[in-house]
């Protein structure tokens, strides 16, 4: 098959070739390419001397850089363009979370967005979103420091915060108010591998001895139950299952906002029997107050900021150490796995979808007789008509 070639066809300043299947379309191509020659002759005739001079002048700004006056202003106009449908960081983070919480996220979820992204907004709530860059999120996220003073973030928080800010840019590029995503290229911390921290079954033991009778149930249900502190604060009375031995937390309840059907284990049933009849939620206060509550059953066993020793403490040879991050959960993952054998089980209860989470945060490595005596751990039984949750049984 014949084609019609053109030669002398200059673009760019190169010179090509363009081949049509007729005749007639090669002609009409010419006729349109002479048109638009004897338009911008028209066009180049009649610029204003201002813009010949404004043209040398931007043509000496890019001698070296091997752009066109055409490039830069096509590029120019596309940044502009990004900027009229840009938002401030504060107005697209509010419409974010508001997507996040429409879309099903648990509670705990959205308090962690509202928590981070409201860091990020005290520096850059009034910056377009289009306009935060690379650099810019790097030193953000290496000088952030708690409102305490003197602390710092661990590598995990800096990681943490890290991958909220880079889900808000994921979600700015695709409504339109940012053209990418900066936080992809920042470098974050590594963690180095180790076993998480869990309670040894004597430090259980003594917490809840120590524990009065508002905050016993948040220890019992942490310990023997895994549930996650934020889980706990949600929970209701009437959503644990005395006749079926079940805990049910809804979807709303839980970080995967997907309900799950814990086991009410033997003794953690004991603990919690004496609170059957209550109603409503199980830690009616807010999370500073359970805190408080929490502190001097987790003194007494010997946790609290090291340097803190009262008098007492220090003629007691006392030193006091940090409580295990997410110490009940860890523990009870570590000692549920070692008494059952069975990953998958486990995994279930703690609600993840399956054990890769599970051998990679969760568990600990601890000896089946340790185990043994971590759920031995129960409540002396009451005397009649006396509720007693802080005497137990001596374990072995």
């Amino acid at each position: 098959m014949s084609r019609w070639k053109i030669r002398g066809l200059y673009r760019g300043g190169k010179r090509v070739r363009k081949f049509f299947p007729t005749e007639q379309k090669a002609l009409e191509f010419v006729a349109d390419e002479l048109a638009k020659v004897r338009n911008l002759g028209d066009r180049a005739r009649n610029i204003p001397g201002h813009l010949h001079e404004d043209a040398l002048r931007a043509f000496d700004l890019l001698q070296g850089h091997g752009v066109t006056l055409e490039e830069v202003a096509k590029f120019y106009r596309a940044a502009m363009d990004r900027r009229q449908k840009s938002k401030p960081v504060r107005e697209v983070t509010e419409e974010y979370i508001k997507d996040r919480d429409v879309n099903l996220r648990s509670v705990r979820h959205i308090e962690d967005l509202k928590s981070r992204l409201g860091r990020f907004n005290e520096d850059f709530g009034d910056t377009l979103t289009s306009e935060i860059t690379t650099r810019e999120l790097a030193q953000w996220l290496a000088n952030l420091k708690p409102a305490r003073k003197g602390a710092k973030y661990s590598p995990l928080s800096t990681i943490n915060f890290h991958r909220v800010v880079r889900a808000f840019f994921t979600y700015a590029v695709a409504m339109g108010y940012a053209n990418e995503n900066p936080a992809k290229k920042v470098t974050t911390p590594k963690m180095k591998e180790s076993a998480p921290s869990i309670f040894t079954p004597t430090q259980v033991a003594t917490i809840l001895q120590a524990a009065g009778e508002e905050i016993l149930p948040f220890f019992a249900l942490g310990a023997f139950a895994g549930l996650r502190s934020s889980e706990i604060q949600r929970l209701t009375w009437e959503e644990i299952d005395f006749s079926r031995n079940m805990i049910l937390p809804p979807a709303e309840k839980t970080k995967s906002a997907k309900r799950r059907i814990v086991p009410l284990l033997p003794n953690l049933r004991e603990f919690l029997l004496p609170y059957a009849d209550r109603k409503g939620k199980i830690l009616p206060f807010s999370r500073r107050h359970m805190y408080d509550l929490a502190a001097p059953a987790l003194r007494i066993a010997g946790f609290g900021r090291p340097g803190t020793e009262t008098e007492g403490e220090k003629a007691a040879r006392v030193e006091l150490t940090t409580a295990p991050g997410n110490g009940l959960r860890h523990s009870f993952a570590s000692y549920r796995l070692a008494s059952t054998n069975d990953a998958a089980k486990t995994a279930l209860e703690l609600g993840h979808p399956n054990t890769k989470l599970l051998f990679s945060t969760y568990r600990k490595l601890v000896a089946p007789e340790d185990a043994e005596t971590y759920w031995s751990i129960a409540p002396e039984p009451a005397k009649p008509g006396v509720i007693v949750p802080g005497e137990f049984r001596k374990t072995a």
